[in-house]
């Protein structure tokens, strides 16, 4: 009884009970269902429609479906017609699919959301789903009208670009989290945002129809887009935006930047085509965060139909896919831990050799993970399941020490393998590019068990599936 419902200040509606005293119902009311008349909005000024034409006659027909069509052309003066076209849009827009707005309206804009619509409309309008984030902070304080912290939105397109700033928000926070604006994190997102524009006009004039067969690491390139773009179109759908973007647009300007690395000796011709594959890839996935961008982007590339027109693509992951996606993550640790060594033992090596698991160590740790799914790894229990196990019962001392390497790291054996054979191939296909960063040293590949083994220090015994044994010489 103490929560008001009517004020006597302002403009709005005037409150029914008490006609004539200038009460108008509290502006909150008719906020929280002023989306229903977005949805006719643009009839009424197509049509030239005056205020004094809109008898509750005519809502309780276009919203309630209450009332005769032709008694309310009459009443109100607007063709039948005109009625039925704003009838057709307001059911094509409403109900309004997602409500958002911050958590603190949960006691007053969202309860009275669902009241309202509750009261007004049937239960095929009401409200499907809310969705809610905290506050946006800068310089330690909420951002507040009230306070000279705010960045007004009409500075926003020529301060920092719409785009960019829709960029960083999304980017940056989960919903739940509290978000401290920083130019200088928003100057970051701008360097990123122009390194994929430069990407992307390097091959707007390639040809998309040219027949080239891709390198290794073009199908690596190729293969790990479109694994994060999947990922990016899954996150999307459960209505995280934030993983969504860094999936579909940060990571895989990391691997656009890697990859200009690695294909540095590649044909001119094979990058500029890859390049422009994936690139369009990314444009229309991403072109919900940055639309501006992309559709200009889209234009450009000679595609006569607006992204936003266009349903969002499905992405299509098939066994080559994943296997190039998980061989570019082999290498990208496999290269961090050469860097390691390198930095450690502070001298360029003249050669490196890179000793890959024997065969029957991915048995070992696919038996594992059928073994302890949901449960502490158990040497026992690993030991006496190995025993029984033909391919590996003649490892069994070996298979003791791996034992316990699992019970260190009981996540190692969690994570995807490759077959040594497969570990090997990713290896080669990068060879050059190894030797080069390491000061065009020399790069042996060997598989643990091969018979000429050069390992004068023993260490390929230590190497795991997806974690070769190093030497440096």
């Amino acid at each position: 009884d103490k929560r008001p419902c009517v004020r006597r200040r302002g403009l709005g509606t005037e409150f029914p009970f008490t006609k004539g005293e200038g009460w108008i119902i509290e502006s909150l009311s008719d906020s929280v269902i002023y989306m229903s008349f977005y949805t006719i909005v643009r009839q009424m000024r197509q049509n030239n429609i005056e205020p004094s034409q809109l008898k509750p006659e005519f809502f309780d027909y276009v919203f309630l479906n209450e009332g005769d069509i032709r008694e309310v052309s009459k009443i109100t003066s607007i063709s039948e017609d005109i009625i039925e076209k704003t009838k057709a849009e307001f059911e094509y827009w409403y109900p309004n699919d997602l409500r958002h707005t911050a958590i603190q309206h949960i006691s007053n804009h969202l309860s009275f959301a669902i009241f309202h619509h509750a009261a007004i409309f049937p239960e095929k309008y009401w409200l499907p789903a809310f969705s809610l984030n905290d506050t946006l902070n800068r310089f330690g304080e909420a951002m507040s009208k009230s306070k000279p912290n705010v960045i007004q939105i009409a500075e926003v397109s020529g301060k920092f670009s719409v785009d960019l700033t829709r960029l960083h928000l999304a980017s940056n926070a989960t919903p739940e989290t509290i978000l401290e604006w920083k130019d200088t994190e928003v100057k970051f997102a701008q360097q990123r945002l122009k390194k994929f524009w430069e990407y992307a006009l390097s091959v707007v004039d390639v040809d998309r129809d040219v027949n080239i067969e891709y390198s290794f690491p073009s199908k690596v390139l190729l293969s790990s887009v479109k694994t994060n773009l999947k990922k990016a179109l899954e996150e999307i759908e459960k209505f995280n935006a934030r993983d969504y973007i860094l999936d579909g647009y940060y990571a895989n300007i990391r691997i656009l930047d890697e990859y200009q690395k690695l294909a540095v000796n590649l044909p001119e011709e094979e990058k500029m085509a890859v390049l422009r594959e994936v690139i369009e890839m990314i444009v229309v996935i991403i072109a919900p965060v940055i639309p501006h961008i992309c559709e200009e982007l889209n234009e450009r590339m000679g595609n006569k139909d607006y992204i936003s027109l266009k349903r969002m693509p499905k992405i299509k992951i098939d066994k080559e896919d994943t296997l190039y996606a998980l061989q570019a993550k082999f290498m990208t640790n496999l290269l961090e831990d050469i860097n390691q060594i390198v930095k450690l033992v502070k001298t360029k090596p003249n050669k490196i050799y890179i000793y890959i698991n024997a065969e029957w160590k991915n048995d070992l740790y696919d038996l594992a993970t059928d073994l302890f799914k949901d449960e502490a790894v158990q040497i026992g229990r690993i030991m006496s399941s190995a025993k029984e196990n033909s391919k590996l019962n003649k490892y069994m001392k070996e298979i003791a020490n791996d034992a316990k390497q699992m019970l260190k790291d009981p996540t190692i054996f969690r994570i995807k393998m490759l077959a040594p054979e497969d570990q090997k191939k990713a290896i080669q296909g990068y060879e050059e590019y190894i030797s080069k960063r390491f000061n065009n040293t020399e790069i042996i590949i060997q598989i643990a068990d091969d018979k000429e083994i050069h390992d004068p220090q023993s260490k390929a015994n230590k190497a795991r599936p997806m974690k070769p044994a190093l030497l440096l010489e």
